[in-house]
């Protein structure tokens, strides 16, 4: 899941393939997130995937919450401290892989 943020917080979520860009909503892409009241973004997979890499704009801070690959791990971003810091624009992402058994 890729998200790109403005300074006025609109968003537009992109979902990479080998074969292209799409433009989808998050959950059309088997990935969610939630803005918290503190400005953090976490980012989570769908049942049956954990977040692999957690990677974007170094000032957002990207990181995982837990443990990579944790059933329980989020991607974790803070948009409101790069916006802070003069980053007017963000890409922020993170990718899912399947749940080893």
């Amino acid at each position: 899941m890729q998200a790109k943020l403005d300074r006025t917080g609109e968003w537009e979520t992109q979902v990479c393939s080998p074969w292209g860009v799409f433009v989808r909503s998050s959950w059309q892409a088997y990935a969610s997130n939630w803005l918290t009241g503190g400005f953090v973004l976490y980012g989570y997979c769908a049942k049956g995937f954990v977040v692999d890499r957690v990677f974007g704009t170094p000032e957002a801070t990207p990181s995982h919450s837990t443990e990579p690959r944790d059933p329980s791990d989020a991607a974790k971003f803070d948009p409101e401290g790069a916006a802070d810091s003069g980053k007017k624009q963000m890409h922020l992402a993170y990718t899912c892989l399947r749940k080893p058994d």
